[in-house]
């Protein structure tokens, strides 16, 4: 018998939840791709109120429809309540790194700003997110906690995540991944 996994879901939310509570928060997660459903899930399993935002109509009401969540237009960003924001975009990753998905005059210092985005380590949103004195969360952390959800399964033991944290970011840091 075969059972398959998807540790997106749990990778993220654990990611997040090592930094700041998720019920009864406004998250927006940008884009509408696997991995924006299975964060959206885990959203929405916490007690997030989520909305789906990106510039593909289509996918994004489908994502929306089957979350039971609201979607909108990457260009109404500014007009979304929004406590958590994470990027499930490819923009701001290896080789175009001074992309970022949204401005940074649309950040506002009280959020939780999340990029899953892992190469580089600190995406240049990240960056403007903590300049501002956001708290941010790099992919890293959502990469590690998918390996230790992983590691769990398949051992049935607790993951050694201070460990697996620091050779992911070792190995990222050399540009090996």
């Amino acid at each position: 018998k075969l059972v398959g996994y998807n540790t997106d879901c749990l990778g993220a939310t654990d990611a997040l939840l090592e930094k700041t509570g998720i019920k009864d928060k406004d998250v927006v997660i940008l884009g509408s791709g696997g991995a924006a459903r299975a964060i959206g899930f885990g959203i929405v399993s916490e007690g997030g109120r989520l909305t789906i935002s990106g510039v593909l109509k289509d996918e994004g009401e489908n994502l929306a429809k089957d979350l039971g969540v609201n979607y909108y237009h990457l260009s109404e960003f500014r007009n979304i309540d929004c406590r958590i924001l994470i990027n499930a975009t490819p923009v701001g990753m290896t080789p175009d790194t001074e992309a970022m998905p949204v401005q940074s005059e649309d950040l506002s210092k009280d959020m939780v700003v999340m990029d899953i985005v892992y190469n580089p380590i600190k995406t240049r949103l990240l960056k403007e997110a903590e300049d501002i004195g956001c708290i941010t969360v790099d992919g890293a952390s959502m990469f590690v906690y998918q390996g230790a959800a992983q590691f769990e399964m398949w051992t049935g033991t607790k993951a050694p995540v201070d460990i697996m944290r620091s050779t992911v970011l070792n190995v990222l840091r050399k540009g090996a991944l």
